[in-house]
């Protein structure tokens, strides 16, 4: 901020003040009383249970990595461009959860 602003800005603070123009102060709110007291009952039900839910069991395991399926081979520069980095990123991946169910986890193409 340049001197000649600061100064301007500081006479204009002082004008107010001394002639109060500044805004008058909000209205005092009452203060909010107390939540009244309840009491109640939960009337919870029950489902049956369900043969399965089809959800994944943890932990899930690789059993054979000759499985998994890669995308085409693609070239990756790093960000400052010096380096250029062949990969080969993985596509589909088959696991196995903790029921023995196999679980199939595939990857887009980056």
């Amino acid at each position: 901020m340049k001197q000649s602003d600061a100064k301007m800005l500081a006479q204009t603070l002082e004008q107010t003040r001394r002639t109060g123009q500044a805004k008058a102060a909000l209205p005092k709110l009452p203060a909010p009383g107390a939540l009244p007291a309840k009491t109640g009952a939960g009337r919870g039900t029950v489902s049956a249970p369900t043969a399965s839910t089809g959800a994944i069991a943890g932990p899930l395991v690789e059993k054979d990595a000759s499985l998994r399926q890669y995308h085409a081979e693609t070239s990756m520069t790093t960000s400052d461009g010096l380096f250029v980095i062949k990969v080969q990123p993985i596509k589909q991946v088959t696991l196995t959860d903790a029921n023995g169910k196999t679980v199939v986890m595939e990857y887009a193409a980056p």
